[in-house]
């Protein structure tokens, strides 16, 4: 649907072409109408209609002077001139001005619709070609960008050539970016290695636009999470307001959070693979954080000794562990962290990396002591896979750290309650061969050469009684299968360590509500009523 706008000095002219012919059938929409020159020429400043039918001459401003003024303007309107003049003259300084075509009034309104369609059809037509034209550009521009990239790709990752060195100079990377600072924005962090979502199309676009509009440099797609800029060192950049700016264009569309590295300042394609290189090991450096960055490499030339803790602390974190205390073994693990992170700003992540790795094998070492070759299901397997992980990051390798020296107390833990049981077990078992002797805490605990107070504490804690509610409990139960068995009270007695039998019998009826005689003679009869 194209504009248009009618003007002439007669109104019933201006009606009749603009309202009573029905142009948007046509495709053609009324926008405007004037009755003098200069108020038209005012509305096509304001309106830019497609297309202007105006009378050749108007008060205030003729139509040949409202034409001048457009071509000096350069107001994009296209020009119908009217006039009630059958001179050619008119007709050739109309074609002269620019003008599209010319009406001679008088005239009918199938020859006012047959000259604008016409008209209407022109304009589609160049707009057609216009934008083949244009796309045709953009192609030939975007494949000579394809090329170029490409070529500078292959710089970023292969020592240059002779070629190279021509080829850079065709591309006028030598006026482009005489000297340059090469930056990697990247998102592909996540737990444990795992890869988030990807930045789609959409994304890597805007990204683009947003740092080529901001620092007039050239930016490359490297990789399915990699960003590459070539960024002219010829004024000073805000890297970390240009990071936030990074960081505000992915918000939102599911990647992960972005950090950007960037290199010293470089000149010529011979130095390109190593701006790379410095931008990549800058990069590294997010290790130490999990919500992105910005990371200079000249940060990573002042780097820092290994990270260390005190023997002390290793000492307790060891015990902790062997003991199976889990909550104080994170305790530990907590202090030389934090031991570490106050020491390690500027360490190499790989050396980093290796403390951790390092630490988790004197845990595993210290498992083995423990256990004394006891197989604990997983637990080397869990130190291979930790020896194998990638760089990660610091909160992702304490975490890892943690989880291992959790492990590790679960099996201490499960050694342990194995070896609990087989003690309660032995200990059971000397009550049982003993119920005739003087059974004490003591006593049961030289049998299993542990400390009564130990034993003591290890029995309730696994049997939910005490070691002599548990005796008093056997005896009773042997009592009641002597009495049903038929051996005679005074020799139960002895067998149970009662000397005195009354005693015996006391407790006895304490513990069943009856003393042994009457128990006997109950479950008798309760035998003998079921038979009858």
């Amino acid at each position: 649907m194209l504009t248009m706008c009618v003007m002439d000095d007669i109104k019933m002219v201006v009606n009749g072409i603009a309202y009573q012919i029905p142009w948007e059938k046509h495709g053609i929409r009324i926008v405007g109408t004037a009755e003098d020159g200069q108020r038209g020429l005012e509305m096509i400043r304001e309106l830019r209609p497609d297309i202007v039918l105006t009378d050749i001459c108007m008060p205030h401003l003729s139509g040949r002077d409202m034409i001048r003024k457009m071509v000096e303007e350069h107001l994009p309107s296209r020009v119908i001139f009217m006039s009630g003049f059958n001179d050619f003259v008119y007709a050739q300084e109309a074609v002269r001005l620019g003008a599209f075509d010319y009406l001679s009034k008088p005239f009918t309104p199938a020859q006012v619709v047959e000259t604008v369609v016409k008209l209407r059809e022109a304009i589609v037509e160049e707009a057609e070609k216009t934008a083949k034209m244009r796309l045709l550009e953009m192609e030939l521009l975007e494949n000579r960008r394809h090329q170029r990239d490409d070529f500078l790709r292959k710089l970023l990752h292969r020592a240059p050539s002779v070629d190279n060195e021509q080829q850079w100079n065709n591309w006028q990377m030598h006026k482009m970016l005489p000297c340059y600072r090469t930056l990697i924005f990247d998102t592909e962090r996540g737990e444990q290695g795992k890869s988030l979502a990807k930045m789609n199309e959409h994304t890597i676009t805007a990204l683009r636009e947003m740092i080529e509009e901001r620092e007039d440099g050239i930016v490359l797609h490297d990789g399915s999470q990699r960003i590459v800029a070539l960024l002219p060192a010829s004024r000073s950049i805000d890297m970390e307001s240009l990071w936030q700016e990074a960081a505000a264009c992915i918000e939102g569309e599911g990647a992960g959070p972005i950090s950007l590295g960037y290199s010293t300042i470089q000149e010529g394609p011979a130095q390109l693979a190593y701006a790379y290189q410095e931008a990549d090991r800058a990069l590294g450096y997010r290790f130490y954080s999990s919500t992105g960055g910005c990371y200079s490499y000249e940060r990573t030339q002042r780097t820092s000794d290994i990270p260390r803790y005190a023997p002390d602390k290793e000492k307790a974190l060891l015990y902790a562990l062997r003991s199976g205390n889990n909550e104080q073994t994170e305790y530990m693990l907590d202090e030389l962290f934090l031991e570490w992170i106050s020491q390690s700003d500027y360490c190499r992540p790989e050396l980093m990396v290796q403390q951790f790795k390092t630490l988790c094998m004197t845990v595993y070492r210290t498992m083995l002591e423990v256990l004394e070759g006891v197989p604990c299901n997983g637990l080397a397997e869990r130190l291979s896979d930790i020896q194998g992980l990638p760089l990660l990051t610091f909160a992702e390798w304490m975490n890892i750290t943690t989880e291992f020296c959790s492990f590790c107390c679960e099996c201490i833990r499960g050694q342990q309650n194995k070896e609990y049981s087989r003690v309660i077990q032995q200990v059971k078992q000397y009550i049982e061969d003993h119920l005739d002797s003087d059974l004490t805490v003591n006593s049961c605990a030289r049998a299993v050469h542990l400390s009564p107070s130990y034993l003591a504490n290890l029995f309730k804690r696994e049997t939910s009684m005490t070691l002599a509610n548990y005796v008093t409990t056997l005896r009773i139960e042997k009592a009641k299968q002597w009495l049903l068995e038929g051996m005679q009270v005074q020799l139960i007695s002895a067998r149970l360590g009662y000397e005195d039998r009354p005693y015996f019998s006391e407790m006895f009826k304490k513990h069943c509500g009856m003393n042994p005689s009457m128990f006997r003679q109950h479950y008798f009869e309760q035998q003998n009523a079921k038979k009858r």
